[in-house]
């Protein structure tokens, strides 16, 4: 057992050496841009090359730009841009006022990448060449890569509402299924009455589903009666935004009544 437990270590140990930390996902729709950071943290650096490897059939790259860590004219070039495989070279060194290298933690670069198709690209970097003052190789630093991208072009859904539309109510409609769904991350969803203003149902969900059986329309009691029509609209982390659900009912609070009896209450009938 103690071998087993030993062993778990060393592969742990190995994964924290030699993997990028992917600290968060960023979330777009195809055609959309999105920036991934690469932050650097150790003593004495002077220039740097590596390669950067992604899913080119869900992301491209696009350009990048020189972090601060890099100093007031901090240099960094990309080239051998590949958008079919999915690869770059980046290089870049730190140009400082008055000279000298950089020392201690910040922002190395930045990558901009294009959506071009569903899925989920990982950014990795590869033949990492970092140099000191003296042009001699760097130890004892880390690179870590900000974020994973994921591109994402399905709409949210919303579930089936099994109450019959074109009902009468004198209450307020009480749906016993009621939820939003995506295949990545929800966002927010929203109801308005008759294309008047949205309304929040709720925003900033967590995960891939959200749902409150049993909701009944609120504002039920302010409307006149007649017909009205709910339109509801779910967006997800992406921005996918589907606003094709509607349900239809009849507000009737009116009690029903009975003609007049001609004849005169009374009065003696054989």
């Amino acid at each position: 057992m103690k071998r087993v437990y030993c062993n778990i270590l060393v592969l742990l140990i190995v994964m924290l050496l030699f993997s990028p930390i992917v600290h968060s996902q960023s979330i777009i729709r195809s055609g959309i841009s999105t920036s991934t950071n690469l932050d650097f943290s150790g003593t004495n650096l002077q220039g740097f090359s590596l390669d950067v490897s992604f899913d080119a059939t869900v992301v491209n790259f696009v350009q990048v730009t020189a972090g601060a860590f890099l100093g007031d004219n901090g240099f960094v070039q990309a080239s051998n841009i590949d958008n079919v495989t999915g690869s770059v070279h980046i290089e870049g060194a730190v140009l400082k006022t008055g000279g000298g290298t950089a020392s201690g933690s910040g922002l190395l670069a930045t990558l901009t990448f294009s959506g071009v198709g569903e899925g989920n690209s990982n950014v990795t970097l590869s033949n990492e060449d970092f140099r000191d003052g003296n042009n001699d190789p760097l130890t004892g630093y880390t690179v870590t890569v900000s974020q994973q991208i994921i591109v994402d072009d399905t709409l949210p859904t919303m579930e089936s509402i099994t109450e019959d539309e074109g009902e009468y109510y004198n209450t307020a409609p009480v749906f016993s299924n009621f939820g939003f769904d995506d295949d990545v991350a929800l966002d927010n969803a929203q109801y308005n009455l008759d294309g008047g203003s949205w309304t929040s149902l709720f925003s900033g969900a967590l995960g891939t589903a959200w749902d409150n059986d049993g909701w009944a329309l609120p504002v039920f009691g302010t409307l006149s009666n007649g017909s009205h029509t709910i339109y509801f609209r779910v967006t997800d982390d992406a921005g996918n935004t589907n606003s094709s659900y509607s349900w239809q009912f009849y507000k009737d609070t009116t009690l029903p009544t009975m003609e007049g009896i001609a004849e005169e209450e009374d009065k003696y009938h054989n």
